[in-house]
């Protein structure tokens, strides 16, 4: 047994407090007698030590102030005897891409998964191991495990995946569980200093993971593999359509990045359906990228992007597009405002390949949005969202989708914009616009400002952009309508319209990067969703119900889908095609790594760092707190008063007749 207060010991201070009032309590008698000459004979010492004589009441007394004294100190139990308590041992397994680097004849996950299973293999009867793989996610594979061939199992049957890592969770559950007791078990005690010891399996350093050249700890072990590698590799993949030429046109654009201390030369092809249909030779200087068109017209369908020649790591040499059959857009635009709506058909027509259908918001309940892919909502909003994308002009002042702080403020202006976002691309001349007031909406969590303004109360966005359950979204808070958008002085808020439109219009919702979550909205109303998203055939309802994913690798998920809510896929771990099928439902997605960091096999010294030190800092270790068994002890503490109380009221204290002795004063 342990106490974690040794504070608590100060109430047995209270013991001579019962003695001092036993001695003043003893019941006298005064007995007349006819000389003192017998008492002279006595000695000193017997007389003094009767005057104090504890009964039976006096012990319940003494034992109850001893077991209230020991549950102040918030006792605890320790499981086992020393020298029996086994290890705890925390393991880390890196599955992110960069692991699938070749080392040799081997990559440096076989290295790593080696190392884990000899550390398995070499446990003692008594040690437990708790799993925890880092891919895109923080996964416990297994908790204070014991068995070991249940831990090789699971170690045997683990895969690297095309994600980046997730150290900085994975750290926050390994050092948490550091910093507690080995047993599991309720009633457990803390065990000894340094029986828990954390093992990560990693290709990167403790630098790298924010530990510093020394980890915090002796119990933490960073086991590296792998050396430095040179590495050219895909970054960044991105779809453009062009709605505002003669011709309908989609391209690719592919950036190429050469981490490396050499040049890389080599090719890089555009293949569909098994055959070659783009081919371009590229040569990089070492640490420079390039960002290149890859085919002017690509066909509908998966194109793959290949990198030649392969290297020592394969998965960031391939990358996959998905492209519709869709060349056009077709927008709905619900107003009851004339002069809006002949504004935005004055804008369609200027568009090549924009169509767009004007209709009353009153209307909307029985208008068919399958083969929209926005909707425009000027002054009003929909009751229910379509599936279709969302701009919303002016919300009104009781919006679901957004909250309206104010309801109309005058005097603002377009004060500043972010150009890397989309939306705000070409708006040199913006502040130059003349508003006549916005509403104030709150900035909600899933969007953010792209333009902005400034009044006395503070900045407000004026545009608000991101993705809303399933689907792109923006938001306007000043009314377009009120602007003579073919004016000269219009020019650049003309500009931030067509920006929205084709941004709305450009879904890329079916290419995500491994690691992220795939979100798509099923199909209402009865129509079939297949290929990138197009509605081809009447079906059933598939609003609600479970679907199933297939992965590149074949593997299968089962999703399940509330009603209203749009489906959410978390296990985009592989880079390639993915195929959702279900009820009216049939419908292809991409995953690809495009990750520099994962991409950089470089020294530490020359590439980016994984986990900050801030982070690691906020990952410490929490203190522990040993079970307190003090209510044990409390419950003791009552009882024994139950029985003092029973001895009491029975006769209370046993008073023997008065002694010679006794009667003296």
């Amino acid at each position: 047994m342990g106490f974690a207060n040794l504070s608590g010991l100060i109430y047995l201070l209270s013991i001579p407090a019962i003695v001092y009032i036993y001695y003043f309590s003893r019941k006298k008698k005064r007995v007349e007698i006819s000389s003192i000459i017998p008492w002279r004979l006595l000695r000193e010492s017997v007389v003094r030590s009767s005057l104090f004589r504890a009964d039976l009441l006096f012990y319940l007394q003494l034992a109850l102030l001893l077991i209230l004294a020991t549950a102040a100190c918030r006792p605890y139990w320790r499981s086992a005897a020393p020298g029996t308590q086994g290890r705890h041992v925390i393991v880390i397994m890196d599955r992110s891409a960069s692991m699938q680097t070749r080392e040799g004849g081997m990559s440096r996950w076989d290295a790593a998964r080696d190392r884990a299973l000899r550390l398995v293999r070499g446990l003692g009867d008594h040690d437990r191991v708790t799993l925890i793989a880092a891919g895109a996610r923080a996964e416990i594979l297994a908790s204070a495990e014991g068995n070991r061939s249940r831990l090789g199992a699971i170690l045997q049957g683990l895969t690297p995946a095309d994600t980046p890592d997730a150290m900085a969770p994975a750290l926050q559950i390994a050092l948490g569980l550091l910093g507690e007791p080995r047993g599991t078990k309720p009633g457990t005690a803390p065990e000894r200093q340094g029986e828990a010891a954390l093992h990560i399996f990693t290709d990167r350093s403790s630098e790298s993971l924010g530990l510093g050249a020394h980890p915090p700890a002796a119990a933490i072990h960073v086991e590296r593999v792998g050396s430095p590698k040179a590495n050219a590799g895909i970054t960044s993949l991105s779809i453009y359509r062009n709605l505002f030429s003669a011709r309908p046109q989609v391209s690719a654009y592919v950036t190429v990045e050469n981490l490396s201390a050499e040049t890389f030369s080599g090719s890089l092809r555009a293949v569909a359906k098994g055959k070659e249909i783009a081919s371009l030779p590229i040569t990089l200087k070492p640490g420079s990228a390039r960002t290149t068109q890859v085919g002017e017209q690509l066909p509908e369908g998966v194109v793959e992007i290949v990198l030649d020649p392969p290297d020592s790591l394969q998965v960031d040499n391939r990358a996959y597009l998905l492209l519709s059959g869709r060349r056009a857009a077709r927008i709905a635009l619900f107003t009851r405002d004339v002069k809006c709506a002949e504004q935005f058909r004055g804008v369609a027509a200027a568009i090549p390949h924009l169509t767009l259908d004007v209709l009353n918001p009153d209307a909307y309940g029985n208008a068919d949005m399958a083969p929209y892919q926005v909707a425009i909502f000027h002054r009003c909003e929909p009751a229910k969202e379509p599936g279709a994308n969302l701009l919303l002009i002016c919300p009104p002042t009781k919006s679901r989708i957004v909250r309206v702080a104010n309801d109309w403020v005058s005097g603002v202006s377009f004060l500043d914009w972010d150009e890397s976002h989309p939306v705000g691309e070409n708006l040199r001349g913006l502040q130059n616009v003349a508003l006549s007031g916005s509403r104030v909406i709150d900035t909600p969590p899933w969007a953010k400002p792209v333009v902005i303004s400034a009044t006395t109360a503070g900045d407000i966005p004026l545009v608000m952009c991101g993705e809303y359950r399933g689907r792109r979204a923006a938001v306007m808070g000043f009314d377009l309508s009120e602007m003579e958008l073919k004016k000269d002085s219009s020019l650049p808020a003309l500009i931030l319209l067509l920006n929205a439109i084709k941004w709305l219009s450009t879904d890329e919702r079916d290419q995500v990067k491994t690691g992220e979550p795939y979100e798509t909205l099923v199909p209402e109303g009865g129509r079939r969703v297949s290929g990138g998203g197009e509605s081809t055939e009447p079906g059933n309802r598939a609003a609600a119900g479970s679907y199933t994913v297939i992965n590149p690798r074949g593997g299968e998920e089962r999703v399940g889908v509330r009603p209203g809510e749009p489906l959410m896929f978390a296990g985009t771990d592989y880079a390639g095609c993915y195929m959702l099928t279900g009820k009216s439902v049939e419908k292809t997605f991409v995953a690809n790594l495009c990750s520099r960091i994962e991409s950089d096999l470089r020294s530490d010294e020359q590439g980016e760092d994984r986990v900050t030190v801030a982070e690691v800092v906020a990952v410490s270790p929490p203190p522990h707190e040993p079970p307190d068994r003090s209510a044990l002890f409390l419950f003791l503490a009552a009882l024994l008063m139950l029985i003092e109380w029973m001895i009491w009221s029975m006769g209370g204290r046993s008073v023997q007749p008065a002694t010679a002795e006794e009667q003296v004063e």
